[in-house]
């Protein structure tokens, strides 16, 4: 028999049962309209509630935020009945905790990236980052109230600059990028806002390029709110516009080493997934600590307490 150690800590969230403001809606579409009109400045969490066998309502949840109107009643809210109230508490506590450390905070589909720019960063257009994406939530539903951080090591590459830069519209062609809208974008790009939209058919100076995106729609979109995914491609471009010939591929090798793939000393390290479980505890709350407790951040006194040591799992042959 064995151990596995996983990159996951267990969650405790203090109390277990929270008196929030909720409202409710009769559809989707309408908390939907109201949520981003009137509740737009609350962290929130919608889900549904069964009425009847054949009718249900849908349940907003104002988790912290501006004083809520005065016209919404505090319901007692369960986690173990809503699990996803305690994920959104756990991740935002978490969040704010490490923003609070200088590190920069990005909200993805799935999971939060936390990063903080390398100092030994390589040129001007391209700053390397490293840090975790993080996630929480319930393994098992037999315990309702245990969750769960799962955390990775990410070490990343970002251009500075948008497509507005003439170095990097040269080499844009066919590479993916992200949409980072200067104003509110058009209805149908919302869906893209902040994340990767397409890949670039053509730059068209001074102002557009074209992108095939993900829909399968070309797009004319300003450069200035386009900016190149620092992909392994997009790294062999720009070093190959800017770089030396005696350094080839020197962003990426140093990229390497930030993911713990390759030592300091450039050789393939052994023990990479150690080295990473360990730089994900230090980024938590430091080698020394048992755990890490935050406050709750809400409209109810509480805390998330995340333990330090990782879960192990046995395994039996």
């Amino acid at each position: 028999m064995s151990n596995l150690i996983l990159n996951s800590f267990p969650v405790e969230v203090y109390p277990t049962k929270l008196l929030l403001p909720s409202v409710e809606f009769k559809s989707w579409e309408a908390s939907t309209a109201e949520k981003n009109k009137k509740y737009s400045k609350f962290l929130t969490d919608r889900h549904s509630r069964a009425l009847t066998s054949d009718q249900q309502t849908i349940r907003l949840v104002l988790l912290s935020g501006p004083a809520p109107p005065a016209e919404i009643r505090n319901e007692e809210i369960d986690i173990g009945d809503e699990p996803k109230v305690a994920r959104v508490l756990i991740e935002n506590a978490l969040s704010s905790h490490l923003g609070l450390q200088g590190m920069i905070i990005k909200k993805g589909r799935f999971e939060f990236v936390a990063l903080r720019r390398v100092e030994a960063s390589t040129g001007r257009l391209i700053h390397l980052h490293s840090g975790i994406s993080f996630s929480a939530r319930r393994p098992f539903r037999a315990q309702p109230h245990s969750f769960v951080l799962s955390a990775q090591w990410v070490a990343r590459a970002v251009f500075s600059e948008t497509l507005a830069n003439t170095t990097l519209q040269g080499i844009a062609r066919g590479l993916g990028v992200l949409y980072v809208p200067k104003i509110p974008p058009p209805e149908d790009l919302v869906q893209y806002q902040n994340h990767f939209i397409g890949h670039v058919r053509q730059v068209t100076p001074p102002e557009h390029a074209e992108v095939i995106c993900r829909d399968d729609v070309r797009r004319s979109i300003p450069l200035d709110d386009l900016t190149l995914e620092g992909s392994p491609e997009a790294l062999r471009r720009y070093e190959q516009l800017t770089g030396s010939p005696q350094q080839p591929s020197r962003i990426w090798r140093r990229l390497q080493q930030l993911s713990k793939v390759l030592t300091n000393e450039g050789r393939r390290n052994p023990s990479v997934l150690r080295d990473r479980l360990d730089a994900i505890r230090g980024v938590l709350g430091g080698f020394s600590k048992e755990q890490l407790v935050l406050p709750l951040n809400s409209y109810v006194e509480g805390t998330v307490s995340i333990g330090l040591a990782p879960i192990r799992v046995e395994i039996s042959s």
